[in-house]
């Protein structure tokens, strides 16, 4: 089935992915994030456990998610537009509305869909996993053209225990 047809992709927006084997579930994503980039989507995969350590600082654990999207983006796809801009949209628009922004214009800059995995989902607790949550949420409306078409959320933990955190 071409790329662009499967259902996956075009009619699921927001998925969890869990795993009780840390081996599988890295695999699984580095693997389907190469499958989606070959045709008519750029897939980043970004890994936000650096977020942990800021806890309930939602600036820092912020900081810290842009930064590494970036870096991601720019070391898998080529692409330094969210190098150039986050920092000012972080200034512009603060921790609870930097990210739906960063990935709202990093989106709108290029014609093909985005795909964003983001791993480690359930190592931010308290306010910082609910800005991070809301903001996708918040985006959402904004799809396909200028929101990612999907965000696969992973982590080692059941979505249900991420909140009871």
């Amino acid at each position: 089935m071409p790329l662009q047809q499967h259902p996956f992709v075009i009619f699921v927006h927001f998925v969890a992915i869990h795993s009780n084997d840390l081996n599988s579930y890295l695999r699984s994503t580095s693997v389907f994030a190469t499958w989606i980039s070959i045709d008519a989507y750029r897939c980043v995969y970004v890994n936000i456990e650096g977020g942990q350590a800021a806890r309930e600082d939602v600036e820092q654990v912020m900081r810290t998610i842009l930064g590494e999207l970036a870096s991601w983006a720019r070391s898998t796809l080529g692409d330094e537009f969210l190098d150039e801009i986050w920092p000012d949209i972080l200034a512009k628009y603060g921790p609870h509305g930097a990210l739906r922004e960063a990935l709202t214009r990093w989106t709108e800059a290029n014609s093909k869909p985005l795909v964003l995995l983001i791993d480690e989902i359930d190592a931010l607790i308290g306010d910082s996993l609910l800005s991070v949550l809301r903001q996708l949420r918040a985006g959402y409306v904004r799809r396909p053209a200028g929101f990612p078409q999907s965000v696969v959320l992973c982590g080692v933990r059941l979505p249900v225990s991420v909140r009871k955190k």
